[in-house]
């Protein structure tokens, strides 16, 4: 099933909006993503219904963060909201992800926390060459909709090897050769999700797009520790995010 993709932004960034939606061509045309934006609005149609019935439908939700973004109020009272809403609901599997296309005063913003793109949160407008720029965000996009709605089912003609311990707990998956997934699940029980996200990323054996994803995760993180340090949100919010990033790490560990 495709991945739904719902596009916030600015009126007056219209012309980046359009780039996106052209360099998503190939994941749209594979059948991988359905990419929505409020151009798709009908005549007649209910405006603000429409957009809210999309954003809440969508499973990946795109920030094109921008001084006309974030000075817009319908923008930051409902789009914003809803998708920050879903974003800390631990039972929503939707994900936020920001691209910032122009400099702009947005840390302070409730997405600041998340993984934004292209690399290192660098505005597309400040890149030396667009295309690069567009290609980096398409590729970050990409990535996301791989993980969250590719299934790799196991090879019919490739039995397990039979163990000849069966005491044993290592790992078969090459990716984790120096993992053992059951334990890591013990240190999340346990309370220790840094403990578990170090190990994770100090395994040399990580494939690139695991990788990825869990540095996303370790930035959820942080973020998370900076929140609780400041007073920024109650114990519940925090304890909602900390559940999300959790079940976020055992799917992971699930794929060992």
């Amino acid at each position: 099933m495709a991945a739904k993709i719902f596009i916030s932004y600015s009126h007056r960034d219209e012309e980046f909006k359009d780039d996106l939606q052209i360099g998503l061509a190939t994941l749209k045309n594979n059948g991988h993503i359905a990419a929505w934006d409020d151009r798709a609005i009908m005549a007649g149609d209910e405006w603000d219904h429409e957009i809210k019935d999309a954003l809440y439908k969508a499973d990946i939700i795109l920030l094109l963060v921008s001084p006309n973004f974030l000075a817009s109020r319908y923008v930051r009272e409902q789009e914003i909201k809803i998708a920050m809403e879903r974003h800390r609901n631990p039972a929503d599997p939707a994900v936020v992800v920001p691209i910032i296309i122009r400099p702009s005063d947005w840390k302070d913003n409730a997405f600041s926390s998340l993984q934004a793109l292209p690399k290192n949160s660098k505005p597309v407008s400040t890149w030396s060459n667009y295309d690069e720029a567009m290609l980096d965000v398409v590729s970050g996009i990409k990535k996301l909709v791989m993980r969250k709605h590719v299934v790799r089912p196991p090879s019919p003609t490739s039995p397990p090897a039979a163990n000849s311990n069966p005491t044993s707990n290592s790992n078969s998956n090459p990716n984790f050769s120096n993992l053992d997934a059951n334990a890591l699940k013990d240190l999340i029980g346990a309370g220790k999700t840094k403990k578990v996200i170090d190990t994770l990323l100090a395994d040399q054996s990580l494939d690139e797009d695991l990788r990825d994803q869990i540095q996303i995760i370790q930035s959820r993180f942080s973020a998370n520790k900076r929140e609780q340090i400041m007073d920024t949100l109650s114990s519940t919010e925090i304890r909602q995010a900390n559940n999300k990033i959790n079940r976020d790490l055992l799917l992971i560990l699930d794929e060992i």
